[in-house]
């Protein structure tokens, strides 16, 4: 991926993901819930088009394929189409809107019984309590408690520890 295209989405506040390509059905939202719908919305209007005769053909006779706006419509008409709810669930179910102190886990849709991950709960929750436990002492606490970070002037560059630059911000 681009750095720009990173950049633009740090600045909005997207985290990216890698996920595996085989898990792509169980944590990406899309896949779990409007995907089928929506590729089936589509279809149907590629459908109807293919049987109203509209389609012109090439010198050779070959057919024409649709306009980019005859395929930007059936997009939007398919999308208008979805439902809100269903996409709103389908984020929760893949992890994307929880929230982090697992009081929502339920709803993963993998982690569900019968599903192919149902063993999972127990090793997230497993996975989570450790990172709850503090087995490290936090050598930088008195430091970062200690308000060193506040007591300068926020717009001063300290080049020399006797000399003292002011920037404009």
């Amino acid at each position: 991926m681009m750095h720009s295209v990173k950049e633009a989405l740090y600045q909005i506040n997207v985290d990216q993901v890698i996920v595996p390509g085989s898990c792509t059905k169980y944590v990406q939202a899309p896949d779990v819930s409007s995907i089928k719908p929506f590729k089936a919305l589509v279809s149907e209007q590629y459908d109807d088009w293919m049987a109203s005769g509209v389609q012109e053909c090439t010198e050779a006779g070959n057919m024409r394929p649709p306009t980019r706006k005859t395929i930007v419509e059936w997009v939007l008409t398919a999308r208008a189409h979805l439902h809100t709810e269903a996409n709103t669930k389908s984020f929760k179910s893949c992890t994307l809107n929880l929230g982090v102190d697992g009081s929502q886990d339920s709803e993963i849709h993998c982690f569900k019984k019968g599903q192919p991950c149902a063993a999972g709960a127990e090793q997230l929750k497993a996975q989570l309590s450790v990172l709850d436990e503090p087995t490290f002492p936090n050598q930088f606490q008195a430091i970062t408690n200690s308000g060193i970070e506040e007591a300068g002037n926020e717009n001063a560059l300290v080049l020399d520890e006797d000399l003292d630059v002011d920037i404009e911000l």
